[in-house]
């Protein structure tokens, strides 16, 4: 089984409901932990567009984003592109192995960054020798078997998350799991 990345979007409202209502931290990312995953009386707690899943594309992305080939919880890289996956404030979310949330400011500089990275200029970057030789998750099918059309989606689906939660002035978590 692979580790998969998640995104999933909040208003400032409903971040700072659970923030009072749970001030324990404890109790506070138990709450934010069950957001990822509604349970089967509540299947719509939130609509499908406040969340994205990058499933097990998550490594090549912050890779192809980045330039940087290590995993979130060792990135060096530096924001607002560097915070999409190892940024923000790091909190614990139940079984995710890495998790942190983004605050609407953090949201919205990622998003004007991610505006100004291209797809074209991320397919440049997927086409080099030094990306291909990265021992990543799916690189052999992604830079060797037309897979790169699917990272590119992927980032695409990134960029729409990203653009709107900053719209709308949203927190965004994040979880390896």
């Amino acid at each position: 089984m692979s580790i998969t990345g998640d995104f999933l979007m909040m208003t400032a409202a409903q971040f700072e409901c659970l923030e009072s209502t749970f001030g324990d931290d404890d109790k506070f990312y138990e709450a934010l932990a069950e957001l990822f995953h509604p349970m089967p009386i509540l299947p719509n707690r939130h609509p499908e567009n406040c969340m994205v899943d990058v499933g097990d594309w998550w490594h090549m992305l912050h890779c192809a984003i980045t330039g940087d080939s290590a995993t979130p919880s060792r990135s060096q890289s530096p924001p607002p592109l560097g915070m999409i996956f190892s940024g923000g404030t790091k909190v614990e979310l139940g079984s995710a192995l890495f998790s942190h949330f983004l605050t609407p400011s953090e949201v919205m500089e990622i998003s004007q960054a991610l505006n100004a990275l291209s797809v074209e200029e991320m397919r440049k970057r997927v086409a080099t020798s030094a990306f291909m030789d990265l021992d990543l998750y799916h690189i052999h099918w992604c830079c060797y078997e037309g897979g790169a059309d699917d990272l590119l989606d992927f980032y695409e689906d990134l960029v729409d998350f990203f653009r709107r939660a900053a719209t709308q002035q949203n927190y965004v978590l994040f979880q390896l799991s």
